[in-house]
């Protein structure tokens, strides 16, 4: 017959919030408290650093403005799809966004 309590052997629980881990674990897996002294651990190399190289589009700052008649880029030049036109007419539009009670 085996205990059930062989269960918990190999486990240990946080002293912050009670959550059991495997023994050995640097941190806790529910409330990321730190188990070990972290002055304690060995001191590792740090890694060269290495160039991160970003390739930048050319953008073209009209397409950021109220220009209707902007160029879009076309992302993928493959491709033969129409683009939908992005911009709106707004000279119909109106400002005034009064309530008007049809009773007065």
């Amino acid at each position: 017959m085996t205990n059930e309590l062989d269960y918990f052997i190999n486990l240990e629980y946080c002293p912050d919030c009670g959550s059991f881990s495997m023994k050995g674990s640097l941190r806790c897996p529910e409330c990321g408290l730190f188990h070990y002294d972290l002055t304690n651990l060995p001191e590792r190399d740090e890694p060269p650093p290495q160039p991160v190289i970003i390739e930048k589009k050319d953008l073209d700052p009209t397409l950021y403005s109220l220009n209707p008649n902007a160029i879009l880029p076309n992302e993928i030049e493959d491709s033969e799809e129409e683009l939908p036109d992005p911009t709106v007419n707004w000279d119909e539009s109106n400002t005034d966004f009064r309530f008007i009670d049809e009773g007065e």
